[in-house]
């Protein structure tokens, strides 16, 4: 099983600071995955995975806007996006989310138009999972299942791994 993976961030990233200057150059997101989704396909892929520093946003965006997570999921071949950006949660219990009033966005599930999207807050206060189940039938490779959580990272739920944390004080230094 081939997995792709994209990466996109926010297109005014390059105006944000001058050391990006001349070196990156933003690019509608949605465009982009749409070019992308195309090269991953033809190397083979069969799930593809939009890594995306981008919120969930309005059902249509404006070109080159910040969050487009939403949009991404309408995009064929992409099976999963992985979202940030605003910093919050999704999937959350908070039935009241205007993540909710999005069309096609099963409450049950979670699912956005039938696919997995995660978002894990910020500082490493939650974890998001997807679990894709796949059946592979001759080269053909389907999605038979899915499902996506949070999972809430504090004392109560996570035990330190104290050789990860010895870590720290080396990457700090270096």
């Amino acid at each position: 099983i081939k997995i792709g993976i994209m990466g996109h961030t926010v297109p005014t990233l390059t105006g944000k600071t001058h050391s990006y200057a001349g070196m990156l150059i933003g690019e509608d997101i949605v465009e982009n995955a749409k070019k992308q989704v195309a090269k991953l396909q033809e190397e083979g892929a069969d799930v593809i995975i939009a890594l995306s520093h981008t919120g969930i946003g309005p059902e249509n965006p404006e070109p080159n806007f910040k969050n487009v997570a939403y949009a991404l999921t309408k995009v064929p071949g992409i099976d999963v996006v992985v979202a940030g950006h605003e910093h919050n949660l999704y999937p959350t219990n908070d039935m009241s989310s205007p993540y909710y009033m999005l069309p096609n966005v099963d409450k049950e599930t979670y699912l956005m138009n039938g696919k997995n999207v995660i978002m894990a807050g910020d500082r490493g206060n939650a974890i998001g999972v997807v679990d894709l189940e796949l059946s592979v039938s001759g080269d053909r490779v389907r999605i038979e299942n899915r499902k996506s959580q949070i999972k809430m990272v504090n004392e109560k739920t996570t035990k330190e791994d104290e050789s990860i944390a010895a870590m720290f004080g080396e990457w700090e230094e270096e």
